[in-house]
């Protein structure tokens, strides 16, 4: 699981154990909360997760940044699109 062991994926969703285990082994549905919680704690295309199309480099590091700006303040916000603008663009 992209280098995190199950009770890691556990702490990190809140999800337990049993019920990961249940997700993997194809005997419980995942729901929309229980696959985003995953994916995003895989930093992961949700779409990948399920199984649907190829998860690229870029499309982890898009799913990677947006979990860091969900994090931020607004005013982080915009001092990084400054940055950007004034060092990248």
């Amino acid at each position: 699981m992209r280098g995190m062991k199950g009770v890691e994926l556990s702490k990190a969703t809140g999800i337990s154990r049993p019920a990961l285990s249940y997700y993997i082994n194809g005997k419980r549905q995942l729901n929309d909360a229980a696959i985003y919680k995953i994916a995003h704690a895989l930093m992961v295309d949700e779409v990948w997760l399920l199984g649907y199309g190829d998860e690229s480099e870029s499309s982890a590091t898009k799913s990677m940044l947006i979990r860091i700006i969900q994090g931020m303040t607004d005013e982080q916000i915009e001092k990084t699109i400054k940055f950007i603008e004034e060092y990248i663009l």
